[in-house]
């Protein structure tokens, strides 16, 4: 079966993921290139929103509205660790799947 395939089947309508990242962290530059690299063999547009601080947050929420992101992801990252129920809501409120 092939990459996009397999994808495709576990999210048939996800075409678009938001993703929350600390360019700060060092861990989170190679885990953004690995996601990259899985987001193109399943043919999915990943958008990578830089959160290095809380204040970071609402204009991340914004830019994944405006790309239309049908799903969000964040990146372990004390930010995104200590405002998990914040991202939460965020997604839910907005129909967002929420991809760990």
């Amino acid at each position: 079966m092939r990459p996009n395939t397999v994808g495709q089947n576990a999210f048939p309508k996800v075409a678009r993921v938001a993703f929350l990242w600390n360019p700060g962290n060092a861990s989170n530059v190679v885990g953004l290139k690995e996601t990259e690299g899985a987001a193109r063999a399943l043919g999915v547009q990943l958008i990578p929103l830089e959160v290095r601080r809380v204040n970071d947050l609402e204009t991340a929420f914004q830019g994944a509205l405006r790309s239309r992101a049908q799903a969000l992801m964040a990146i372990g990252d004390s930010v995104v660790l200590i405002n998990r129920a914040r991202i939460v809501e965020f997604a839910a409120k907005n129909r967002l799947t929420v991809i760990e």
